[in-house]
């Protein structure tokens, strides 16, 4: 209820910003602004227009929706962002070259897509990799009564399908899946060693929701087919992952999409988007989404390799090697590590260049207080020391409550010992 009140609050400010500047029965369109978010004046709302705003993003202008302002109060700022945000997608109907009226129908870059397709349904506790290379378009995999025990135990991964053509839309709700790798490997066994959760091809949306995994080397892969096709979306919500040897979302290849309402309690590393191609493939297309959106997600870094006694990793593993990778728009997000440094060192946990924090958002250190060396991007909120524990453990177990888990004790801070279950 709070978010949708959020949503019309916003959407009402929006049109009262706008009012002026509708066209109506007798107004010139060369003169007034037809579609908020607008910024080319090509009758769409897209990516093309917010490179343009963030092109200007901190100017004063008085070049107005042409610039990126598109509350035209000279300042190119969030304000507008959230107008081209609400309005992404829109277009304006052929049959009338002006809009009569704001569009607010238009579901916006991170509605959830669900599959329309065929479902196929797994049950029961198995301990054998699920692999299927041919899916039909628009699969909906139901796993919500199957349970996992392959990785480590008979393979390196637990699911995988849509390699070989790559559907047009794959969906997978729920699925838990419990490895048993090694608590003794370092990082580098662990990763020579390989696999993974779930690994989900398609050429389009590729959507994960409900799942939970634990004590694998990466969580969830979501690939595009063709690889750097610029064609895909990732999708990913509800999820709930802990003790994740490297990266929680392996996504490389550097699909747009948004990870959002998820809890990431004691992982290696958080998100992933390098080019490991060997080459230099076109990663952001013609008419790509520009943005990964990470919203109301609590990741927490953990020592999960070396039975603890290494470094944690890094919120975000951005590698282009020579190519370009996605901009990151966070939003009301709490990002929290232990000490005593990063693995790569403290360069490590700085947020990527361009990042936009919307909302309210934290970064909480659990280690000595005083220790941070990490850049502290302005406008996120920075708690240490009793202070941060309280904040994260309230955090985590709200969020866990709220899904149909288990509340952990506040002092549990080592996730490779927490069970592995489905929500209720």
């Amino acid at each position: 209820m709070k978010i949708l009140c959020r949503i019309l609050i916003i959407n009402i400010l929006i049109l009262a910003l706008f009012i002026p500047y509708l066209v109506f029965a007798g107004k010139s369109a060369a003169t007034q602004v037809a579609t908020p978010g607008d910024a080319n004046n090509d009758g769409r709302v897209d990516g093309i227009d917010y490179v343009i705003w963030f092109n200007n993003y901190g100017q004063i202008s008085q070049g107005g929706s042409s610039v990126g302002d598109f509350n035209n109060d000279t300042k190119i700022d969030g304000v507008d962002y959230v107008i081209w945000f609400n309005n992404y997608g829109f277009v304006v109907p052929p049959s009338s070259p002006t809009p009569s009226k704001i569009p607010t129908s238009t579901p916006a870059p991170s509605s959830f897509h669900s599959c329309t397709g065929p479902v196929v349904t797994l049950s029961g506790i198995v301990d054998q990799y699920y692999r299927v290379g041919t899916v039909v378009n628009g699969t909906t995999y139901d796993l919500r009564s199957w349970y996992s025990n392959a990785v480590g135990v008979t393979s390196s991964m637990a699911f995988k399908v849509g390699l070989d053509n790559g559907p047009l839309d794959l969906c997978v709700k729920g699925g838990v899946v419990n490895g048993h790798i090694d608590p003794t490997w370092d990082w580098a066994t662990t990763h020579n060693f390989g696999g993974g959760g779930l690994e989900t091809w398609s050429s389009r949306y590729d959507s994960m929701e409900l799942v939970r995994i634990h004590n694998v080397e990466d969580g969830w892969k979501p690939r595009e087919f063709p690889e750097f096709g610029n064609t895909g979306i990732m999708q990913m919500r509800y999820a709930y992952m802990t003790g994740i040897r490297d990266d929680s979302i392996e996504n490389d290849d550097f699909m747009p999409g948004f990870v959002e309402d998820s809890l990431f309690d004691g992982v290696d590393t958080f998100l992933s988007e390098q080019n490991q191609s060997g080459g230099i493939p076109t990663t952001l297309g013609p008419g790509e989404d520009l943005n990964i959106r990470v919203t109301r997600s609590y990741i927490r870094l953990y020592s999960t390799n070396s039975s603890g006694k290494s470094n944690p990793g890094r919120w975000f593993k951005w590698q282009p090697r020579g190519t370009q990778n996605h901009n990151l728009v966070i939003t009301d997000s709490v990002f929290a590590t232990h000490g005593p440094s990063p693995r790569d060192g403290w360069s490590a946990l700085n947020f990527p260049e361009g990042t936009i924090f919307v909302g309210t958002n934290y970064i909480l250190w659990l280690g000595t207080p005083g220790g941070y060396k990490a850049v502290i991007p302005s406008g996120v909120i920075f708690l240490e020391g009793q202070p941060a524990q309280d904040k994260w453990s309230q955090t985590r177990n709200t969020w866990l409550t709220a899904h149909g888990y288990d509340p952990r004790p506040v002092d549990d801070w080592n996730p490779m010992d927490d069970p592995v279950v489905a929500p209720r």
